[in-house]
């Protein structure tokens, strides 16, 4: 799947405009002013800082630039004298996303792994049509024939502007709790705090939730974000990784990821040889984050024992393999002992014995060879490598989650069939030996 340049910039303008072509903040108010471009006194206005981004000089501004208004990229383009695939190459590099991007109708488009595990790791995201429809282009799914339908079901609210927060002064404490339950900084590769990251649990409909809010430095104190704020205060992309310092401190340690601050925090006690990070805003904002710093690095991915954990490390996996010098992946296995949405926060292990299911449980990520976070081919699942024991019990797997893919499809049809029993169980009135073993090999303490 493939994104824009100008659906991924979308909302950065302000920022991109700072820090890639030089303009001033002032720059950027809705007041009449002197032009960044062509000069004069008062000719020039920015008047969006949401979508596209928007300005307008009655002298220079429109495609004709005899007056009018333009986006955020036109103006990028007359400050810095890029082309458009130059400006789209730079703002790729400089929000540090994945470097293997292709054109589609002349467009750079930003390239994603393919469905599923795209659509898992980064959710539905709708094609928003770009005002003024000169640079953006609706993405498309790898592989399909037509492009996503940019039409939701209901209006989507406009974004809100950003405000660029600053880092805090030194020696500033940090955010109060409030009904937060836990905090974690974020902080630049020399130690110094950027940000925080809260987690308020909450109840909504009888249902437990977690939601996390950015508290960044905003008119000389924490900002906690509000319905109410008429701006987005969080810290802009791409963001450094939570424990960033660790990586300087330790160049020479192995690396391992995981998803989410407490994670990372426990993981780091389980393995003290490795230096441990995670990123924020979860599995949807893998490009937001800053992954320049494990370039060179031998890595370690440990997903999350659900299907949105792995698809997550799989598109991870992809933005990670042309950056690092090796990768690998921990394949958590599917048993009762793992219980759905079970990670490193949830193991009462020592540190020995999470070392010891680390070794045997890694298998490597490499260019031009399956990936092991995604479904095997059928092909790959009726040729088990040798010697492996957990081969037997995948193919069974597989051919249960066929059998499934088979029911499924004569149920569309009026079929009513009923759901084939999975590996390993053991009706009633019957004995199976076959499968007599899964059962104790499920049990087994996995890094005995």
């Amino acid at each position: 799947m493939g994104f824009s340049v100008m659906q991924i910039a979308a909302g950065q303008w302000p920022r991109l405009l700072i820090e890639l072509g030089g303009i001033a903040p002032e720059q950027l108010e809705n007041r009449h002013q002197p032009c960044p471009a062509c000069g004069g006194t008062d000719r020039y206005r920015w008047d969006r800082d949401d979508g596209p981004g928007g300005w307008y000089c009655n002298q220079c501004g429109g495609k004709d630039r005899t007056g009018g208004g333009g986006d955020g990229m036109e103006l990028l383009l007359r400050l810095t004298g890029w082309d458009f695939v130059t400006a789209s190459r730079r703002i790729e590099a400089h929000l540090g996303l994945a470097s293997n991007s292709t054109r589609r109708h002349g467009t750079p488009m930003l390239r994603f792994p393919s469905p599923p595990a795209l659509r898992a790791a980064l959710g539905k995201q709708p094609a928003a049509a770009v005002q003024g429809g000169v640079h953006g282009s609706p993405p498309r799914l790898q592989g399909a024939t037509s492009t996503v339908a940019p039409a939701p079901s209901a209006p989507v609210p406009p974004r809100r502007p950003s405000r660029i927060p600053s880092a805090p002064p030194a020696d500033t404490p940090p955010p109060e709790l409030g009904r937060a339950s836990a905090q974690w900084c974020y902080r630049n590769p020399q130690g110094e705090p950027l940000f925080w990251i809260q987690r308020i649990d909450s109840t909504s409909s009888g249902k437990s939730r977690k939601v996390f809010v950015h508290r960044t430095w905003l008119d000389g104190r924490w900002h906690f974000p509000s319905r109410r704020d008429g701006y987005s205060s969080e810290w802009p992309a791409p963001r450094p990784l939570f424990r960033l310092p660790e990586l300087s401190q330790r160049p020479s340690a192995p690396v391992l990821v995981v998803e989410g601050e407490k994670t990372a925090e426990a993981a780091a006690a389980l393995l003290p040889d490795h230096a441990v990070v995670s990123w924020c805003n979860g599995s949807k904002a893998l490009h937001t984050a800053d992954w320049q710093p494990l370039a060179g690095r031998h890595v370690t991915l440990w997903p999350d024992a659900d299907a949105a954990g792995r698809s997550a490390m799989a598109a991870l996996s992809a933005l990670l393999l042309p950056l690092v010098d090796s990768l690998t992946v921990v394949l958590v296995p599917e048993t009762t002992a793992f219980p759905e949405g079970w990670d490193l926060a949830d193991a009462d292990w020592t540190p020995q014995q999470t070392r010891a299911f680390l070794e045997a449980h890694s298998r490597p990520i490499r260019q031009q060879e399956p990936n092991p976070l995604l479904p095997a081919p059928e092909s790959a699942a009726e040729a088990p490598s040798e010697g492996s024991e957990r081969a037997p019990v995948d193919l069974a797997a597989s051919a249960w989650r066929r059998a499934c893919q088979r029911t499924a499809k004569a149920a569309g049809r009026g079929g009513q069939q009923r759901r084939p029993a999975r590996p390993g169980h053991r009706p009633a009135e019957r004995s199976v030996t076959a499968t007599a073993s899964a059962p104790a090999a499920a049990g087994r303490e996995p890094f005995s």
